[in-house]
């Protein structure tokens, strides 16, 4: 047998399939290839700017060394708004304080003035009907430490007159203040009005005895040592029980 007998020839369908494939293949690879660097062109495009001012980034946009845009008041406009509310509250503050330090000089004013006039209405009623006819010299300057006005006008006045009927009348009153209340009171004018209630003890030559009296008086306000002295009195009367004033 020749040696062409025993090699036979090459299927030609079986051997161009393979070689098609191994064509195809490579010409795939070759589009791929292709196609790769083209996407990676334009990816390298777009991300490039036009007008070449990529490092510098624009105005406005979050970048290296950029900062967000601001929205919002401008910023010396909102620290003049804080300063002017801090200064607002401080005044309120300050005023709220001063206002109520007055409020309370005032109260503490008026309280002060009140008590002084009790005590001063207290020490008139006793100079205006305690009496001793033994001593009407006394009894007379007590009345004109307390008055004011033309009340110690009327007392200088008539002390000679009525001198000699309080000696002669041998008489002693002892009185004792049982309540003053204060119906009027004016600070700033120096005015008051006030009653007292003033239990009388009275003693003479044919026995002793008890009454009740109630007094209305007016006050004003004089200058003086102490804040009693500096209420006198200006006008005494005495009132029924029952009467209004």
């Amino acid at each position: 047998m020749s040696s062409d007998e025993q090699s036979p020839e090459p299927d030609d369908e079986r051997t161009r399939p393979a070689t098609a494939e191994r064509e195809d293949s490579e010409t795939g690879t070759e589009q791929s290839t292709g196609n790769g660097q083209e996407a990676g062109a334009e990816a390298e495009a777009a991300t490039e700017p036009e007008d070449g001012t990529a490092d510098a980034g624009e105005p406005g946009e979050a970048g290296d060394g950029a900062r967000p845009a601001r929205s919002g008041p401008p910023r010396p406009f909102v620290f003049v708004a804080a300063a002017l509310a801090s200064a607002s509250l401080v005044v309120a503050i300050v005023f709220g304080v001063q206002w109520q330090s007055a409020a309370s000089s005032d109260d503490v004013r008026i309280a002060e003035s009140r008590e002084a006039v009790v005590a001063a209405v207290g020490r008139a009623v006793v100079a205006f009907t305690g009496l001793d006819s033994a001593n009407p010299g006394e009894y007379f300057r007590r009345q004109k430490d307390i008055a004011t006005g033309d009340l110690l006008e009327e007392i200088s006045r008539t002390e000679q007159e009525y001198r000699e009927p309080i000696s002669k009348a041998k008489t002693k009153v002892d009185s004792r203040v049982a309540d003053v209340a204060v119906e009027e009171l004016n600070v700033h004018e120096g005015k008051a009005l006030a009653l007292a209630v003033v239990e009388l003890t009275v003693t003479q030559e044919k026995g002793s005895g008890t009454k009740t009296l109630r007094m209305q008086l007016r006050m004003e306000r004089a200058p003086g040592d102490s804040p009693e002295q500096s209420w006198k009195v200006a006008g005494i009367s005495p009132v029924e029980y029952g009467a209004s004033g």
